[in-house]
């Protein structure tokens, strides 16, 4: 009888330290979020034997009522009691589907053990946690923007410069869209920008351009017509500004000019037709004779220009007249089948035309009663009349 009630009080107070061994939840979670489940009351006599698991015995309640609920495996989060002396510590996680916070009551079942090597039965610990519905969190990408210093004195420029307002910058966190943190910090440095600039750019002394102008004459004109008057271009002073030197400012001055003064002459210059014609030579590629002399007569035989082969290539200016004759020299006998000709342009594409074709192998030529007053063009071909 003796050994019966030693029996009984050994188990009892084993099974007393068996109780003291317990596992607690934190109060609140966030769904999806990995939380610890940690022991307590653990000693030599009464610890968390094993890896604890979610048991639904019984099944797991909700407040409010039927939430979709899913629960993670536990797993061990740190060295158990058994071996590190601290409590033990395991690892989980409870998702829910809910967009506002849901009271879960589940049953997590777990063994007790003690030095001595025993194992007792297992425990059901029901714990009871409200989980909050998970919430994204949208970072701001990097803002930058250029501000000028407009605190500075009379006759002084402020300089410009970078303001910039760090990705993941914590005050333009954003619950909501990355849209709403790009926001918040646009916002952000727009308030700041300028203060910015004030507190750390710099005052320069300002340089003004003086007023500049410029000539140009119509370089567009048609072949048969001369520009008309020059155009002047101006740049007024103190269009531009430099805090380099006044150089600077005017060569900005100059600049301009330089890139729209041709393009305002054509746009806005004259064109006047030509008073005078313009006579060339081209050899055909007649290698058996030249001209060596081109000679210009009035109607009365009077002798006006006497010109050589060299002065006809590089282009000779006459007056337009009604009545020239023209007579030509040509060297050269290898062919007699040679011809010259002479075509005589009055517009862009109008022309007048007259040739000689030489089959006596003579040297001279002769075009007579020729009416060039409305042409602007008058040119010289030799050729073979084969080639």
């Amino acid at each position: 009888m003796k050994k019966i009630l030693l029996t009984i009080l050994i188990l009892f107070y084993a099974f007393a330290g068996f109780t003291q061994a317990t596992i607690n939840a934190p109060s609140s979670i966030t769904s999806g979020n990995t939380f610890n489940l940690t022991a307590s009351g653990e000693n030599s006599g009464s610890y968390i034997f094993g890896t604890p698991y979610v048991y639904h015995s019984p099944t797991y309640t909700t407040t409010p009522a039927n939430q979709s609920v899913s629960f993670s495996t536990i797993q061990q989060a740190g060295y158990p009691y058994s071996t590190s002396g601290q409590p033990s510590k395991f690892s989980m996680s409870i998702n829910t589907t809910s967009s506002s916070a849901v009271t879960v009551t589940f049953n997590v079942r777990f063994q007790i053990g003690n030095n001595s090597g025993g194992v007792f039965p297992t425990v059901d610990k029901l714990l009871t946690v409200t989980v909050n519905p998970s919430v994204t969190t949208y970072y701001n990408t990097a803002k930058s923007g250029s501000f000028t210093r407009n605190n500075c004195g009379a006759g002084l420029t402020g300089s410009t410069v970078t303001y910039t307002v760090p990705a993941n910058t914590p005050s333009c966190n954003s619950n909501i869209s990355q849209a709403d943190a790009d926001t918040k910090a646009q916002n952000l440095l727009n308030a700041n920008g300028q203060a910015y600039a004030n507190a750390n750019g710099v005052c320069n002394q300002t340089y003004y351009n003086t007023a500049i102008t410029s000539n140009f004459s119509k370089n567009d004109c048609p072949v048969y017509a001369n520009s008309g008057p020059s155009v002047p271009y101006t740049v007024p002073g103190s269009k531009y500004s430099s805090t380099i030197s006044q150089e600077d400012a005017d060569a900005k001055a100059q600049a301009e000019i330089n890139a729209n003064g041709q393009a305002n002459a054509n746009a806005n210059g004259t064109c006047i037709n030509k008073t005078t014609m313009t006579i060339t030579y081209t050899n055909q590629g007649y290698s058996g004779a030249s001209i060596t002399r081109f000679r210009v007569f009035d109607n009365n035989g009077t002798l006006l220009y006497d010109f050589n082969e060299a002065q006809l290539i590089a282009g000779q200016e006459i007056p337009r007249s009604s009545a020239y004759t023209f007579v030509l020299t040509t060297s050269g006998n290898t062919d007699t089948w040679k011809s010259l000709e002479y075509r005589a342009l009055d517009g862009p594409t109008t022309q007048q035309a007259q040739s000689i074709v030489d089959n006596n192998n003579s040297n001279t030529y002769t075009f007579s009663g020729v009416n060039v007053s409305n042409s602007y063009l008058f040119q010289l071909f030799l050729y073979s009349s084969f080639a």
